[in-house]
């Protein structure tokens, strides 16, 4: 079979053209071949590629330093590495690939990666199933640059996505779970966009973040094994920023030998799920010169609970910023926040309850900067008694200041506009 699809592949056109494979299975004795511009589609999920030839990467494609490969579309068909005779190696790999695509198409069960992308660039993989890879990735993005990986489903591999020395790629919108280790797992990468991605049920980590300038955002990492979000080894203005982490059994989120780092609006929630008392909301740890602010941090209670809201644990830890982080105690096991650090800046240098937030923690209403119980208000009086106010603390008449206008500006820099006369 796979000589009368390499056939048609080769008697396509220089300029590009397609071949269509009806329902079926095709057994592949060896690899197909693809060159530039050229389509190999088929007609859903029972259009079927599998081996029949030991270690074979069942569809390929591959250029050189000099020349890549470009305009290449993969589509609507399924290469399932349990269905033949052998066990393959890669599902798809492609070697100096570029401004290629990869689009709805099942890869399971192979002996490696599903999807292999090795020095190629400005790629797109989306909508794709990626699952069975047991010792290696789903998809896996080797030294390679500016690719997108959008709304694919990684389950059941070593690694649901994995980018190794690879930048400036967008990893957005996939679903990464159930996998042997982390949902997505980033070694040696830079400026590179993670965000909205769903990391759940993982047993290592929902995200595992290894280098520079990396945007992590919105991502859901939920009930995995080891912790929620691990950034590891990052420096020079990496930022992460509203993500989930809740009900992990480590730390929710770990900051670990970071430096230059931005976390802003994260929501660490029920951690600390193996032990009680043991691990943190956000667990920091030999970090230096970052920012660490607007964070929502909650134990839920429970007969597990996490041992502090934030946790900087380390006098390696070194002039971080700690600014407006709400640790409500709703049942810390030891405290809602520790700070072993060093030279730790707060908001007010002389109030380290306000700066993280602590001071929060009045009546039984979670929510921040709440009222102790409900008061009567008039916002109309209430408006009337600051305009006179002010007025007569800046020796302004009330009567002579028109709606809109500023009548009375503080010397910390703080305008009251008139709302009523």
């Amino acid at each position: 079979m796979t000589g009368t699809i390499q056939t048609g592949i080769d008697a396509l056109p220089a300029t590009g053209a397609e071949v269509k494979l009806l329902d079926g299975t095709y057994n592949i004795a060896t690899g197909l071949v693809l060159d530039s511009y050229q389509t190999l589609k088929g007609c859903g999920r029972n259009t079927i590629f599998t081996a029949t030839t030991a270690n074979l990467d069942i569809i390929t494609a591959t250029g050189s330093s000099e020349t890549s490969k470009v305009g290449i579309l993969l589509t609507d068909f399924c290469v399932d590495g349990n269905a033949g005779e052998a066990t393959n190696d890669c599902g798809i790999i492609w070697t100096y690939v570029d401004y290629s695509e990869i689009r709805n198409v099942s890869s399971l069960d192979n002996g490696e990666h599903s999807i292999y992308l090795y020095l190629c660039d400005w790629n797109t993989i989306f909508n794709c199933i990626c699952s069975g890879a047991g010792s290696t990735a789903g998809i896996c993005l080797n030294i390679s640059y500016n690719n997108t990986v959008n709304q694919n489903r990684c389950s059941g591999n070593y690694w649901g996505i994995w980018l190794n020395t690879a930048n400036h790629n967008i990893v957005a919108n996939n679903v990464c779970g159930s996998n042997t280790d982390d949902g997505i797992n980033l070694v040696g990468s830079e400026d590179n966009n993670v965000s909205a991605n769903v990391c759940n049920s993982n047993t290592g980590n929902g995200m595992y973040v290894d280098g520079y300038r990396n945007i992590i955002e919105g991502n859901i990492c939920n009930l995995n094994t080891e912790g929620g979000l691990r950034l590891q080894d990052s420096n020079h203005n990496s930022l992460i920023s509203n993500n989930i982490c809740v009900k992990n059994n480590e730390h929710g989120l770990y900051l670990d030998n970071i430096t230059d780092c931005i976390v802003i609006g994260n929501s660490c929630q029920g951690n600390s799920q193996d032990t009680t008392n043991t691990c943190d909301e956000i667990f920091v740890s030999v970090a230096n010169d970052s920012l660490i602010c607007n964070n929502f941090c909650r134990s839920l209670g429970g007969a597990k609970v996490s041992r502090y809201g934030l946790n900087i644990s380390d006098a390696d830890s070194n002039n971080n910023k700690v600014i407006n982080n709400d640790l409500y105690d709703d049942g810390f096991g030891t405290a809602p926040y520790n700070d072993d650090g060093t030279d730790t800046i707060y908001l007010d240098p002389s109030d380290t309850e306000t700066a993280v937030g602590k001071a929060h923690t009045q009546g039984t209403d979670t929510t921040l900067g709440a009222l102790e119980e409900d008061l009567d208000f008039n916002l109309h009086q209430a408006t009337d008694l600051v305009v006179m106010t002010v007025a007569n603390e800046a020796a302004l008449p009330a009567e002579g200041v028109a709606v809109g206008e500023v009548c009375f500006a503080a010397s910390e820099g703080i305008f009251f506009i008139c709302t009523a006369t």
